[in-house]
């Protein structure tokens, strides 16, 4: 029994927690001497221990004498129960013990669509030969999604982080360029400055956060315009076919 890490503990339910761990250790060691010794615990602070849980109960639990320590009936049937209690408490700690050291079970994973192509579907058969026990769950799409309404464990973006609870950890820079088509430029003049664009045709994709705030940074300098248009999309597929056909300018990732 492995569960003596939480005999210092304060408070009265640990309290009696420790002293139905302290009730098991003396019934399997045989006397308050024996738990005394594997404890470094005096037998008299056990043997009070045990008392307070008789109290608490209002039953013997043991029948004590000079030489021996043996359960009444009523003992008999509390250390059954309690020490199956604390089996499965064991068993518990040590399976969560293997979920930190070997990875296994189910990992839904959101991704958006082309990153997801591209990228990370590519890299999943490896994952899996390295880590056998797993079984993930891929799903793509743009929108932006509620990982616990959903039941997502992780989720992979290429956006900024809205204020949130989540954990969320940077894995690398991307960057975004204004993109228009040659037919479009054949009507429209090329802009050379953010405050230009305010007279262009801007499509959006809307699963971006603030989608008509275009962030631009220049050294340490950055700026965050407003942009509208005609057209916004939910995938960046749909907004790079629509910035092709010469519809407007999309802000597209590198």
């Amino acid at each position: 029994m492995q569960l003596l890490t939480t005999l210092n503990g304060r408070g009265t339910h640990m309290n009696l927690f420790n002293s139905i761990v302290l009730f098991v250790k003396t019934i399997e060691s045989g006397s308050f001497s024996a738990v005394g010794r594997q404890l470094h615990m005096a037998p008299s602070s056990i043997s009070r221990q045990i008392n307070a849980l008789e109290q608490e109960l209002g039953i013997r639990l043991l029948q004590r004498s000079t030489r021996s320590i043996n359960l009444t009936e009523a003992g008999e049937i509390y250390y059954e129960k309690v020490n199956k209690v604390l089996t499965d408490l064991e068993e518990a700690k040590l399976a969560i013990s293997q979920l930190q050291t070997t990875p296994k079970g189910a990992l839904r994973i959101n991704v958006a669509i082309p990153l997801g192509e591209k990228i990370l579907a590519p890299l999943i058969p490896e994952f899996l030969k390295k880590f056998p026990d797993l079984k993930i769950d891929l799903m793509l799409e743009d929108r932006a999604i509620d990982l616990i309404e959903e039941g997502v464990d992780l989720t992979v973006r290429i956006d900024r982080l809205s204020d949130s609870s989540l954990i969320a950890r940077k894995l690398a820079e991307n960057t975004f360029i204004i993109c228009g088509s040659a037919e479009y430029f054949t009507q429209h003049a090329l802009p050379t400055t953010p405050d230009e664009l305010r007279e262009h045709n801007c499509i959006v994709n809307k699963n971006m956060h603030n989608s008509h705030s275009w962030h631009f940074k220049k050294g340490n300098a950055e700026t965050t315009l407003s942009v509208t248009g005609n057209f916004q999309a939910n995938t960046g597929g749909a907004l790079y076919s629509a910035m092709l056909n010469g519809l407007g300018l999309a802000m597209l990732p590198t």
